[in-house]
């Protein structure tokens, strides 16, 4: 039997003050916020993201500081046009799976693919190629293709994405 949409925001809610206490989260009308830091790897820098879910709609991260930065053509890649993060293919997050374990780490793993853009000027994460200009609506994701791989907050990926609030039994 499928929750009502109402306790799985309460659900998520407990979650993330579980798992990712360092962030201010709040219930308020049907949207569930969660604003706080992910650092992906220890030498990244620390970002500002802005979560929201109303749960009649997939989730959505807004990088709120530092601003993130176009290219020399003014492209940045898997982004959409209202600012939000290509984390995932359609199809590939269903409502009832825990954003602690889903849309963060995603977010902490588009943040390392953001860095190392930044650096190589390539775009290594999976997916659709939807690369435009930010203020133009990006290419929708091709149907029926998949992720290569999913990250899933485990034992073996914490470290990697270093996401603060998340403990693991090395820490």
């Amino acid at each position: 039997m499928a929750s009502s949409p109402t306790l799985e925001l309460i659900r998520e809610a407990e979650l993330l003050k579980r798992h990712y206490p360092q962030g201010s989260t709040t219930l308020n009308r049907g949207i569930l916020r969660w604003i706080g830091e992910l650092q992906p790897i220890e030498v990244s820098r620390q970002y500002l993201v802005d979560l929201r879910y109303n749960a009649r709609f997939p989730p959505k991260i807004f990088v709120r500081r530092p601003k993130l930065l176009v290219n020399a053509d003014g492209h940045l890649p898997h982004i959409y046009q209202d600012g939000s993060l290509c984390l995932f293919e359609p199809g590939e997050w269903r409502s009832g799976d825990p954003i602690v374990e889903t849309i963060l780490p995603w977010a902490s793993e588009w943040l390392i693919h953001y860095e190392f853009w930044r650096a190589t000027g390539e775009w290594c994460g999976s997916g659709g190629n939807h690369t435009g200009r930010i203020d133009v609506q990006p290419k929708t994701h091709q149907p029926g293709r998949k992720r290569r791989h999913r990250t899933r907050v485990n034992r073996h990926n914490q470290r990697i994405l270093a996401t603060p609030g998340i403990k693991t039994e090395d820490n």
